[in-house]
């Protein structure tokens, strides 16, 4: 009794669609034909079925000719006072004398004992009165009405000498006759209602729940479904639960049948309530056709226990593309996990010490590869560790561990008679030499000299960045575009490179050729356009870094680029601020500095 109570309260309103095609189907009209068009029609009330489950029934009651006719029908007192009050519709037990409208002597509110009560009035006022979740439902303009009501007989204590039925009289104070009607209702005590049970099962990523459906004689069998529970209301053609099945007529013995659904975890939340449902075959779970309704299915804590157990989740191996490398190179760390069936995919992160390095990355098979991973020198512990991504399905597993030898790099020495160790750009220049982006300037005694306040040649330029940048396999055109470098000339593979990848556009000339001027200095804005180009830069907006270049001047976008980056950090001046300077020429120091630090970008 207690679980039709609490599914009265829940279940205000359940597809009404569905009531709709109830109604059609039992052949009754929402509002009967009007004898003459300017004669309304008396009101009338329509129940879909009068003899009912004493455990508990689902009924329509539908609803016509509930007009207006001010002031009668008007409200006595708020929140309808001075509107149409509509009508109350009620379930209950009423004594023989109940109308409020019996003339000089009108029947007390003792009277009519309501068990279960809707209040039908316009839309615009059912807010008024608390809404459907407080009982409203709405009588439509040409009068009609339609509410589901979940009745029993043994819901409350009914009067003594009362007549179970379904009443409608005057709402919020209003008497009115031809709004009270009574239509009686008889509860079946010697049939076996229909009884539906489940119990539930839980196992590693589901739960079984199984349904035992008992006094059930239906031609077309019995869906069954698992409901979150206070959603029944929500249910529809569309939408028939969690998990729902049908029972075939078939598998019913004696009107008694078994069937167990399999619920996946990961439609389940353990924090949360369920209940189950059961209606009659080929139709949909609305009035007079449910089995069973707001029945709640009860879990054992240990049944959830096993439905969310861990699943058997384990790093497997990790390696290294190279187990010792020296400090600067690289290497690929790769994960192989191993995860059980049923297991949610999830995220492999790798870390050295307690370091992170690199982002975590989502495992979408067996394998998670961290590449191009640089470490400091000394012995490295890696450890790479799984997490699911789904706490339910799985735990996180235990870490994988290797150890990969870092040697410190070896002192590099630049070989310059003109360039000595502590030396401004010492270290860069060193890193050009043994990076093979310049031999330096060989001396007519057999000396290299790097010569690195020297200016950079716009053909040197070019050189510099095709060994940092270029296909040590490009093959140059016999021809170039530009006027003033032929095929043979210093410098011609790496100036046509330049002009294949579009670094270089050349500077055209007064009649329309195109020079590239190899020999000219480059400037340091120039040099910040060719660094850009190849790096593919972004623009760093419109923010000012250095005083002398503004917003709008030729090459503003990629200075900007550079500092943001840290290739430059421009010149300091004496009151603390900072140039670019960017119409000087760039010198073989500085040309040093700003590819060494591109090649840590």
């Amino acid at each position: 009794m207690n679980t039709q109570k609490s599914t009265r309260k829940k279940f205000t309103s359940l597809l009404a669609t569905a009531t709709a095609a109830l109604v059609a189907v039992g052949g009754m009209a929402l509002a009967p034909s009007a004898a003459f068009a300017d004669e309304p029609a008396a009101p009338a009330v329509r129940v879909s079925k009068t003899t009912l489950n004493p455990e508990g029934d689902l009924i329509t009651v539908t609803g016509s000719g509930f007009l207006p006719n001010a002031p009668l029908t008007n409200g006595t007192r708020p929140p309808l006072l001075g509107k149409f009050g509509g009508s109350y519709v009620v379930f209950g037990s009423f004594l023989d004398d109940w109308k409020p409208s019996k003339p000089e002597d009108p029947a007390p509110s003792s009277a009519r004992k309501a068990l279960v009560q809707k209040w039908g009035v316009h839309a615009a006022d059912m807010a008024s009165i608390g809404g459907p979740q407080k009982g409203a439902i709405e009588i439509k303009p040409d009068g009609t009405f339609s509410a589901n009501l979940v009745v029993s007989k043994n819901d409350a204590e009914a009067l003594a000498d009362g007549n179970y039925g379904i009443y409608t009289y005057g709402g919020g104070g209003a008497v009115y006759a031809p709004f009270e009607t009574y239509t009686p209702l008889a509860f079946n005590e010697n049939t076996p209602a229909p009884a539906v049970t489940a119990s539930a099962d839980g196992v590693r990523g589901k739960l079984n729940v199984t349904f035992s459906l008992a006094n059930i004689n239906s031609s077309t069998g019995a869906y069954i479904s698992l409901i979150e529970a206070g959603t029944a209301d929500q249910l529809s053609q569309t939408n028939l639960g969690i998990e729902s099945d049908w029972v075939m007529p078939g598998e019913f013995v004696s009107g008694a049948a078994t069937r167990t659904l399999s619920v996946s975890a990961d439609k389940l939340d353990r924090d949360k309530q369920y209940e189950i449902v059961s209606w009659k075959g080929h139709t949909f779970p609305n009035a007079g056709e449910v089995y069973a309704l707001g029945t709640p299915l009860e879990v054992a804590p240990e049944q959830w226990d096993k439905v969310f157990a861990p699943a058997d989740v384990s790093t497997t191996t990790l390696k290294a593309s190279k187990d010792s490398i020296t400090e600067g190179d690289t290497v690929d760390l790769t994960a192989t996990v191993s995860v059980a069936a049923g297991a949610a995919q999830g995220n492999v992160a790798f870390f050295s010490g307690t370091t992170q390095i690199g982002t975590a990355q989502k495992l979408a098979s067996s394998k998670a590869t961290l590449k191009a991973v640089k470490l400091a020198a000394g012995s490295q512990k890696i450890v790479a560790k799984f997490t699911p991504e789904d706490v339910k399905q799985a735990t996180p597993s235990e870490s994988a561990a290797i150890t990969v030898t870092v040697k410190a790099k070896p002192e590099v020495k630049a070989p310059f008679t003109d360039v000595k160790k502590g030396q401004k750009f010492y270290n860069e220049i060193a890193w050009m030499y043994t990076a093979k982006v310049t031999t330096g300037v060989k001396q007519a005694d057999g000396s290299v000299k790097y010569m690195p306040k020297a200016n950079v040649t716009r053909g040197a330029m070019a050189a510099f960045l095709f060994r940092q940048y270029g296909d040590k396999n490009y093959q140059a055109p016999k021809t170039s575009k530009f006027t003033d470098v032929k095929y043979g000339d210093k410098f011609y593979k790496e100036i046509a490179w330049m002009d294949s990848k579009g670094y270089s556009t050349g500077v055209k000339q007064a009649n329309g050729s195109v020079k590239y001027m190899p020999k000219a200095n480059v400037t340091r804005g120039a040099m910040a356009a060719f660094i850009y180009r190849i790096e593919k830069g972004a623009g760093t907006g419109k923010s000012v870094v250095f005083n002398d270049v503004k917003p709008g001047q030729k090459f503003f976008k990629e200075i900007n680029w550079m500092s943001g980056t840290g290739i430059t950090t421009g010149i300091k001046q004496s009151n603390g601020t900072y140039n670019y300077a960017p119409k000087a020429n760039v010198t073989r120091g500085a040309m040093a500095a700003f590819l060494y630090r591109a090649d840590k970008l």
